[in-house]
């Protein structure tokens, strides 16, 4: 299973992806490849900014793999994204989460879930 923006591995890729729409709600692409930076938890810039390594995979959709390092400080790392959407510049900003492989394990009890509570000593 690929790593996401919820669990980015240490020592593994993590995919992060991008959609942009138009004025009118629908997918649309970019006016040319949108650039990424990638900054750790102090705010370093470790990745660009570069339009390098962006993928346009649909309409409007476009992905950058990062590979982590295997020694990076765990915790919320950004990304930005910096494009032209029919002559308008925007700039999006993301999080990832940064984590060993040790926490990065599937729990059964996800948000919104019911959980039994027992308060019997």
């Amino acid at each position: 299973m690929a790593n996401t923006r919820n669990k980015a591995i240490r020592g593994q890729d993590v995919t992060l992806s991008i959609q942009y729409y138009g004025t009118d709600g629908l997918p649309t692409n970019t006016d040319s490849t949108p650039e990424v930076t990638i900054k750790d938890l102090q705010g370093t810039t470790v990745i660009g900014p570069t339009s390098s390594g962006v993928l346009r995979v649909d309409t409007g959709l476009y992905q950058y793999t990062y590979s982590v390092p295997k020694l990076a400080d765990k915790g919320n790392w950004t990304d930005s994204w910096s494009a032209s959407v029919l002559g308008v510049s925007v700039l999006n900003v993301f999080q990832f989460l940064v984590v060993d492989e040790s926490s990065a394990t599937a729990g059964t009890i996800r948000l919104g879930d019911d959980v039994a509570f027992d308060f019997s000593e």
